[in-house]
């Protein structure tokens, strides 16, 4: 079996490119950037502090220059590390 954050991963990288298809390029974005952040966090930390350091760095910030559909596409990603942290139990 896959690890917990590489399937997250996959699963943010999907939600890219289904989104590209579309050419909804701020909801790809974010979820590239998701993918990315995962990646970031993970050499070093177990599971449950990669997603609890992704949720915080992914959270919408006053000012972050992002756009409504990036914030809106964040949010989603957000939502999903919380069913990975609840399913998972970390």
């Amino acid at each position: 079996m896959a690890s917990i954050t590489y399937q997250l991963m996959t699963d943010f990288y999907a939600e890219n490119k289904a989104a590209l298809a579309v050419n909804n390029f701020d909801r790809a974005n974010a979820f590239s950037d998701a993918e990315n952040m995962v990646n970031n966090f993970l050499h070093g930390h177990t599971p449950g502090d990669c997603l609890r350091l992704t949720k915080v760095a992914l959270a919408p910030k006053e000012g972050d220059g992002r756009t409504e559909g990036e914030k809106e596409a964040l949010q989603e990603a957000i939502l999903l590390i919380d069913l990975y942290i609840e399913q998972f139990n970390l």
